[in-house]
């Protein structure tokens, strides 16, 4: 456990990669891990609004909310980390800020609304950026991709198929790469959450 403060803000550590550790940065050939986490930039041309939803403040220059399940968030994940967003600041960027964040920035928003993003990774495959998050509960990895603009490929870990086909868009070593991290790095959180004896 870290504990910082930054901008006034206490910061508390016990993000899972505390537990969980990728033991390389090279996880195959080809396939690097840059970051664990997805940082929202601070867009100055936003102005400072705040309004009340469900009767919490939140406020989405600076990406707070007061409600219970932020508040713990605060304890788990750096500041400004795209799986803070509760879903009353999911509404509150949606409904009147979403458009004015990049391509890639909407996407996670809004996928991390809907999947609920435990974890997530920036790697690199073959010198190409993407994304891997984990939605634990829902025991569902999702892939981002840029072709063109950047898309979201679900992949089921139960089934250990993905539900849409990412075959035109990577070629069959990647897809291969991306599945054995997915199935990998699931199976070392499981081992953490059921420790046997």
């Amino acid at each position: 456990m870290t504990i910082k403060q930054i901008d006034g803000e206490i910061i508390v550590d016990l993000t899972l990669r505390n537990n969980v550790k990728l033991k390389n940065p090279s996880i195959a050939d080809g396939l690097i891990l840059l970051d664990t986490s997805y940082k929202i930039e601070l867009n100055k041309t936003f102005p400072k609004y705040k309004t009340r939803i469900s009767n919490h403040a939140v406020d989405v220059y600076y990406l707070y909310c007061t409600c219970k399940t932020y508040r713990e968030s605060i304890k788990k994940y750096p500041k400004r980390d795209i799986r803070r967003i509760c879903k009353h600041l999911f509404l509150a960027i949606s409904s009147k800020f979403i458009d004015r964040y990049d391509e890639l920035t909407k996407l996670l928003i809004e996928s991390k609304f809907w999947y609920s993003h435990n974890e997530i990774f920036k790697l690199s495959l073959n010198n190409e950026i993407i994304y891997i998050a984990f939605s634990f509960e829902k025991e569902l990895a999702n892939l981002f991709l840029k072709r063109n603009e950047w898309q979201l490929f679900p992949f089921d870990i139960n089934t250990k198929d993905w539900k849409k086909d990412v075959s035109s868009s990577l070629a069959e070593t990647e897809i291969k790469l991306i599945k054995n991290f997915i199935l990998r790095f699931y199976k070392d959180w499981k081992n953490e959450q059921n420790p046997t004896i």
